[in-house]
């Protein structure tokens, strides 16, 4: 988008600006297309796309948790076991030299 920016001020990009005005039209136009009969391939490409996640970003329904909900519950994990750690660390007996 940038480059596109610098072409149109310096006057050159008349034919880049219509391709990507074309392309905007052609994204966000409200036409279907036709269906393809791919429905157990791109079950598949859902499938294998989700299963790239982590189990713990899910919910038990499994749905999506808020990215903010994960790292608090991360966080508050590791706040726990650093409080073992230290609470571990204070039952050991000291020695004297």
């Amino acid at each position: 988008a940038e480059g596109i920016d610098r072409q149109r001020q310096a006057g050159v990009a008349v034919p880049a600006w219509d391709l990507v005005a074309t392309s905007y039209q052609a994204a966000f136009s409200d036409q279907q297309l036709p269906a393809e009969g791919c429905d157990d391939l791109n079950d598949q490409i859902a499938g294998s796309i989700i299963g790239s996640f982590p189990p713990d970003l899910f919910d038990s329904t499994g749905i999506f948790q808020s990215l903010w909900v994960t790292r608090l519950e991360q966080m508050a994990d590791d706040t726990e076991g650093l409080v073992d750690q230290l609470l571990e660390l204070e039952e050991l007996p000291v020695r004297s030299f």
